[in-house]
């Protein structure tokens, strides 16, 4: 019998062979986090966020890569989209 993975994302099963290869090579050629230092890694993966940024526009025909927004999980991203949908009804 075929295994079947329910869960999409960061944990779907099997990886492709391109996702697996840009992480390894993330972690193996930059290894560091954006904003936590002046040194040239980290000024690396502030040019891999940005040019991330930039294909999510391209992608959805939007021109404004600062306001490309990443949260940790999507339900952080509805809930961050939802609560900014609401309006106080006041009585």
């Amino acid at each position: 019998m075929d295994k079947i993975h329910c869960d999409n994302g960061a944990t779907s099963y099997p990886k492709t062979t391109l996702k697996g290869g840009t992480m390894l090579d993330y972690i193996n050629n930059v290894g560091c986090n954006v904003n936590r230092g002046a040194y040239s890694s980290s000024y690396e993966a502030e040019n891999v966020l940005y040019e991330t940024r930039e294909l999510i526009c391209e992608l959805f025909n939007f021109d404004k890569p600062k306001n490309v927004v990443f949260t940790p999980n999507i339900t952080t991203s509805l809930n961050i989209v939802i609560k900014g949908l609401l309006k106080k009804v006041t009585m």
